[in-house]
């Protein structure tokens, strides 16, 4: 007797023998034959209670689907976006409340998207290095920001990575942010002006946080130039607490410190952590009167092998007294360590 046994919740379609029934077997068992086909249906779909509408290409696109139905839940109301649909939201209308768009824009609030009509927009467009942009991340798929002078430095080894400014008296500019992540840090005084004329620049390294290194050895070099002719002269100081990156600046309204400095084996405890600057601007000249044109460059390094995490900068005033920094920027850049 042929029969398979078709009783159950465990029993789906699967479990149908399809030779079955036998020519042989009896009619008697045609019902329960009928029962049993009926009751693997409703195992195997147990939850249909409606129309499946559903084709077979439609279906076999979820073969190797491993998405849970919470990660389903997220796409709902997700649509395929035309070339020219920038974003996509379900919740229509609310969803651009307050959104301020372009010309080349338009907003479809009953469609829940952003419009593009490329025909509208500028020829030319004026980008700012604050700029952002959303673009996929190919190391992880994310989605992200960047700010346009971050995607200009990516695949460059000099990496743009954080500013420091001031437009009222500061006593420091610090970064205590540097890391093994880079092999050299530079950065770049965009008019970094003092409170006083006749100041000096000075460099403090520090070994952690809030621990400044105390001695420091520099020699730097200073040309000025003036009406009457020019002078060269050095300067050297052993363990001193300040490294000096130039002296006799002056403060003059809208002038200030300009230049570079590259510091280097900020993490490695075997050799001395060492920098290098040239830096320019208005210095001091006769009785104080800032009108000379200055440059100053040097070399310093800490009188021992151990690594520091950050850099602190700030003006002192004649014979060391007490200055500040009135205004300016100093931007830090890293040179990646691969």
């Amino acid at each position: 007797m042929a029969l398979e046994s078709l009783t159950g919740s465990a029993v789906f379609i699967d479990s149908l023998v399809v030779t079955n029934p036998l020519i042989t077997d009896q009619k008697l068992q045609g019902d329960d034959h009928i029962r049993g086909i009926k009751q693997t249906l409703r195992n195997t779909f147990r939850n249909v209670a409606a129309s499946v509408n559903a084709s077979a290409g439609e279906l076999n696109a979820l073969v190797g689907a491993t998405v849970s139905a919470g990660e389903l839940n997220v796409l709902s109301g997700v649509q395929a976006l035309t070339k020219n649909q920038l974003v996509y939201m379900p919740s229509g209308a609310a969803a651009f409340a307050g959104l301020s768009v372009g010309a080349a824009l338009s907003v479809n609030a009953s469609a829940g998207t952003v419009d593009l009509d490329i025909a509208k927009a500028s020829a030319t467009a004026s980008l700012d290095s604050s700029d952002e942009f959303v673009l996929v991340d190919i190391s992880d798929g994310e989605i992200k920001r960047a700010p346009l002078k971050t995607m200009l430095a990516a695949g460059q080894d000099l990496v743009y990575i954080s500013t420091q400014s001031t437009a009222a008296t500061a006593t420091y500019i610090t970064f205590t942010n540097m890391t093994s992540a880079y092999r050299f840090y530079r950065y770049v005084f965009e008019n970094v002006l003092p409170t006083e004329t006749s100041a000096t620049f000075y460099l403090d390294l520090a070994l952690t946080t809030a621990n400044f290194a105390t001695e420091q050895n520099y020699v730097f070099f200073k040309s000025t130039g003036s009406a009457g002719g020019g002078a060269v002269t050095a300067d050297e100081e052993h363990s001193a607490a300040n490294m000096h990156l130039g002296d006799r600046w002056a403060n003059v309204t809208g002038s200030g410190v300009g230049g570079t400095l590259t510091a280097y084996n900020h993490a490695d405890s075997t050799f001395f952590p060492m920098c290098n600057w040239e830096l320019g601007g208005v210095g001091e000249t006769g009785a104080g009167v800032g009108s000379s044109p200055r440059r100053c460059a040097g070399f310093g390094h800490v009188a021992s092998a151990t690594s520091f995490v950050g850099m602190r900068y700030s003006f002192k005033g004649a014979g060391g007294s007490s200055g500040a920094i009135l205004s300016g920027k100093i931007h830090q850049y890293g040179l990646k360590t691969s």
